[in-house]
């Protein structure tokens, strides 16, 4: 399935597969919604797929906010689709249910 974003009550909704033929352009995105943003919050909740070149853009921009003393929350800790790939780059904290 393809990529879907999605934005319901300020929460931006990622459905389908995120893989690493998107990564650069998710990343420049939510890098861009991060500048212009004081809080960003991301549900990974429906996403079917995600590979581990996505968990470290998440990761990256984990450490966009933080430079920028800004929030960032990625939702998406009882999917279990995705667990595997956050697991493996160590950053299965950086997920909120």
């Amino acid at each position: 399935m393809a990529l879907q974003i999605t934005k319901q009550e300020n929460v931006y909704v990622l459905s389908g597969n995120l893989a690493a033929d998107q990564v650069f352009e998710i990343g420049r995105f939510f890098n861009l919604k991060l500048h212009a943003e004081q809080e960003l919050h991301i549900s990974l909740a429906k996403l079917d797929v995600v590979d581990i070149s996505a968990a470290l853009m998440f990761k990256q921009l984990f450490s966009q906010a933080e430079l920028r003393n800004k929030t960032c929350v990625v939702y998406g800790l009882k999917n279990r689709k995705i667990l595997g790939a956050f697991r493996h780059t160590n950053q299965i904290h950086a997920l909120a249910s």
